[in-house]
């Protein structure tokens, strides 16, 4: 049994890739999970049930099987065993560096339909960053004026790659007189890819928050932090108010620019900021 239309390179997540090949082979040839199980190369199709139904795990040993049930050819086995191990990851530069393999080992046309877009734009966090730095006044769509401005400073090649990811990905647009503007895209991919992506981009957030403590100066940064004994209900009403801060900064900046200073006093001068805010335990958690 070979996979015939099922596109392996389309997926990063095994077990959607395993539901979809037994559906193909069940359509095709009439094939029972059992029969599938069985020919994959397990005793039982149990296991194989549990496995798509997320309540079991494949090894790379049991992808291996699989990859020899299925009939696939030996670059297909390696991205399966790839995707197995992309799953098992535990860690964040784990699956960082196993999503990177995986990229690497597919056709160019296919990267795209894993989610590389939503990735190259997470991963470095300076790109989004560029995004907001085209609606500064005083914003040059030059590659290295980019590089200068951000704080830390990057090359100009990384600027232009930005620019690039950025418009191609529809997060910027160039309006009638070719210049740059921010655009909203709608960027879809499998959940896998977008959890890492969300989390490096974390991971920088928190590396830039505290270089900033040494390369800028107090009075133009807040950095504090308090050490809490909470209950469950506590830690959880504080989420909340966390959640409704965030949204109550993002409504005052949106009713700010939409009255056009009929509130606010009008300023020329604009930076671009991050704000982090952590919240985590410093014990066991128990509940």
């Amino acid at each position: 049994m070979a996979v015939r239309s099922v596109q392996i390179y389309a997926y990063t997540d095994y077990r959607a890739f395993l539901r979809d090949a037994y559906k193909e082979s069940k359509e095709r040839e009439g094939l029972t999970l059992r029969e599938f199980a069985h020919r994959a190369g397990f005793s039982t199709h149990t296991f194989l049930s549990n496995v798509i139904k997320g309540t079991r795990s494949l090894t790379i040993d049991s992808a291996g099987k699989m990859a020899r049930g299925l009939g696939l050819k030996a670059d297909h086995k390696a991205y399966l065993e790839l995707m197995v191990r992309f799953a098992n990851a535990t860690t964040t530069n784990e699956k960082n560096e196993i999503y990177q393999q995986m990229v690497a080992c597919m056709p160019k046309s296919e990267i795209r339909h894993i989610g590389s877009e939503y990735y190259e734009i997470f991963r470095k966090a300076y790109v989004l960053t560029i995004r907001e730095l085209v609606a500064l006044p005083d914003f040059q769509p030059n590659a290295k004026w980019i590089a200068r401005k951000l704080h830390p400073h990057i090359t100009t090649a990384q600027a232009e790659k930005a620019l690039k990811t950025l418009i191609s990905s529809k997060l910027l647009e160039r309006d009638k007189k070719g210049k740059l503007a921010q655009a909203s895209a709608d960027l879809t991919t499998g959940r896998e890819v977008k959890s890492l992506a969300v989390a490096l981009y974390h991971k920088q957030l928190l590396e830039l928050a505290a270089e900033s403590i040494d390369t800028t100066s107090a009075k133009d940064r807040d950095i504090s932090s308090l050490t809490l004994n909470l209950s469950k209900s506590e830690f959880d009403f504080i989420k909340r108010r966390t959640a409704d801060f965030r949204a109550e900064i993002l409504d005052f900046l949106k009713k700010k620019r939409e009255e056009g200073g009929t509130t606010f006093p009008p300023e020329g001068l604009r930076a671009i900021y991050y704000l982090n805010l952590q919240f985590f335990s410093a014990t066991e958690l128990p509940w």
